[in-house]
């Protein structure tokens, strides 16, 4: 704001041109404008920016290609379960069964083996996740195929077992499969792997 500064006239405010201006200068909402207006549409890319996109959505697919994959075969693999068998002990998994018969084991379980002119039968029954299983096993008289009937209240499930490598590699009648390691010719009447 300007003050006269006119010889022998009192100090006054001019309100004339001044006024005016300031006036208009608040009314647009334009109190200081430097310059020209700048434009919003602009924008700044760093170069090279949409090469690293592109190579980190690269790397997520990969990534991500990698973690279905490795679930597919989790889930397609079968499990594993040991099974061993000794004059005083039958164990399988975590569970033991101890002998308290010739042929006739208990504790976690029961199981009940006996030998026929065919190979090997037994007879066993657990609960296995809260629910009770009742299997039997007809093992071949050269110890390389087991087939089993395992029934939980009304479902039954059969399966089909061959030994090889040191084990046996349980196909269930659903398609579920297991691998049993198990010395060559020991029965498996339970559930394994379910």
């Amino acid at each position: 704001m300007h003050a006269n500064h006119e010889p022998g006239r009192e100090r006054s405010v001019s309100a004339g041109g001044h006024a005016r201006w300031v006036s208009e200068q608040l009314s647009d909402g334009h109190l200081l404008e430097l310059g020209e207006r700048e434009r919003a549409g602009r924008t700044w890319h760093v170069q090279g920016g949409w090469r690293r996109r592109r190579l980190l959505l690269a790397v997520c697919a990969v990534a991500a290609i990698g973690c279905a994959s490795a679930g597919i075969a989790l889930v397609l693999a079968p499990t594993t379960v040991t099974v061993s068998m000794s004059a005083s002990t039958y164990r399988l998994g975590d569970a033991v069964l101890h002998a308290i018969a010739p042929g006739v084991y208990s504790g976690d379980g029961v199981l009940v083996i006996r030998s026929d002119g065919r190979g090997i039968r037994a007879a066993g029954s657990a609960v296995v996740d809260g629910s009770a299983w009742v299997g039997v096993c007809q093992v071949s008289a050269d110890g390389s195929r087991e087939t089993c009937r395992l029934q939980r209240g009304a479902t039954a499930v059969t399966t089909a077992d061959v030994w090889a490598d040191g084990g046996w590699m349980r196909t269930y009648s659903d398609g579920q499969r297991t691998l049993i390691q198990a010395p060559r010719g020991v029965p498996a009447p339970f559930p394994a792997g379910r």
